[in-house]
């Protein structure tokens, strides 16, 4: 029975070392995580240890190159929030944190991390960043670029109707005025009817009354000499001369616009005058 254990034992621990890294929802690594340099890079390095060496081996290696570069070698392969965070959280588990380069180099178990990571200085580091920031904006650039006909075609389907309304209404007004001029001054006035009473030469004059008092009532009576009869309608000419205007209206209406013989400009010349 002990032997099987230990047959068990050593059978797990080389299984385990085939497989360091297994891209699964039970393992924690997401599939993006295979794509990374930096855990592709420290599983190849320690590929000859066995067992619990081969673990020491790869979590030195990794968190070196996690704490220099970290995300370096997983921004194009894990660029998701939620896959970084699962990563990380899997790194923790099984190397236990973030002083683990510390730990490794100190014991030994890598004595040269220059030879993995090689020479990192800050002016890599900044020169890294000042590319990363002109990549971005080139990016922003090019979204502009493909997109600015859209806000140009979303501003004009807004102002043009605007416009087309602030000109059309003044317009359509000044239009009516001119098909319905204002009559002129110099019109000729309809005659009107005499007053059925005598008057001064006025129409506006009024006829003598007379006032009496009968019983406490008054009443107005009208002088018999003052009374006329109505004169008789006006004349052939004077009907002619009253509605003179309205038969030039309306023969002007009939040619130039019921028969449609003339086109808009000219009717709206021939008003103006």
């Amino acid at each position: 029975m002990r032997r099987l254990d230990i047959f068990l034992l050593l059978f797990a621990t080389s299984a385990w070392a085939a497989e360091l890294l297994v891209f699964n929802d039970s393992t924690g690594l997401p599939e993006c995580a295979s794509q990374c340099s930096t855990l592709t890079t420290a599983e190849a390095e320690c590929a000859t240890a066995t067992g619990s060496e081969q673990l020491k081996c790869f979590c030195g290696i990794s968190s070196l190159l996690w704490n220099h570069q970290h995300w370096d070698g997983c921004n194009d392969a894990c660029a998701d929030g939620a896959d970084r965070e699962r990563i990380d959280d899997w790194m923790e588990e099984m190397c236990g944190g973030d002083d683990i380069e510390e730990e490794w180099v100190d014991n030994g178990t890598i004595t040269d991390p220059h030879s993995i990571i090689g020479d990192i200085s800050p002016s890599d580091i900044e020169i890294d960043s000042a590319e990363k920031a002109a990549a971005h904006d080139s990016r922003v650039r090019q979204w502009w670029r493909r997109n600015y006909p859209f806000f140009i075609l979303a501003f004009l389907m807004i102002t043009i109707p605007i416009l087309c309304y602030g000109i059309a209404i003044p317009m359509r007004r000044w239009a009516k005025r001119q098909l319905n001029p204002r009559p002129d001054d110099n019109m000729e006035d309809i005659t009107p009817y005499k007053s059925i009473f005598a008057s001064t030469g006025s129409r506006h004059s009024q006829a003598p009354f007379i006032t009496t008092t009968i019983n406490g009532e008054h009443i107005i009576t009208i002088p018999q000499e003052q009374v006329l009869v109505a004169e008789p309608p006006p004349s052939t000419a004077d009907i002619e001369a009253s509605v003179r205007q309205d038969s030039w209206e309306a023969r002007v209406r009939d040619q130039f616009e019921t028969n449609n013989s003339k086109s808009l400009k000219e009717r709206l010349m021939f008003w103006k005058k």
